[in-house]
């Protein structure tokens, strides 16, 4: 809630208007609050509230829907950030496989995964696709669907 105060604040100030008393200020934050929960995380809201400047054209104050779009914006761009990063990740790994001597796992040939046709597994017979325990091409696949 302290976050949306000083939002609405900053808000009011960029925008030259008069600033609100304290309790009008604290309704409005709340209004606010209720609007946004479950779309902006408190702790992005001055992701948000940047953006929103960044990107506003009128004259007039920012408000509640601004904040939501430029949110939206925000994690597009993340979003594409992330999915330019895993694909550098990809292309370096093939480039590394295009190396003079490299070599890939004789067990999964490099995709992290390897086809068994039995193993003991908690007292049963399992026939499919395991991880690889020789390489760590699995970790890697791991990291990619972290970030």
């Amino acid at each position: 809630m302290a976050a949306m105060v000083k939002i609405i604040a900053r808000a009011i100030s960029l925008a030259n208007a008069p600033m609100l008393s304290e309790a009008e200020l604290i309704v409005r934050a709340k209004e606010w609050s209720e609007t946004l929960c479950g779309i902006i995380p408190e702790e992005r809201l001055r992701d948000s509230f940047n953006r929103a400047i960044r990107d506003h054209k009128g004259t007039f104050a920012i408000s509640a829907y601004d904040l939501k779009d430029a949110w939206w914006e925000v994690r597009k761009d993340e979003v594409k950030e992330q999915s330019a990063r895993r694909e550098q990740e990809l292309r370096d790994l093939e480039m590394k496989a295009l190396q003079p001597g490299f070599e890939p796992c004789s067990y999964c040939f490099g995709c992290g995964f390897r086809y068994t046709i039995k193993q003991e597994h908690n007292g049963r017979h399992y026939t499919g696709v395991i991880k690889c325990q020789q390489c760590d091409h699995w970790e890697r696949r791991m990291q990619w669907s972290k970030k």
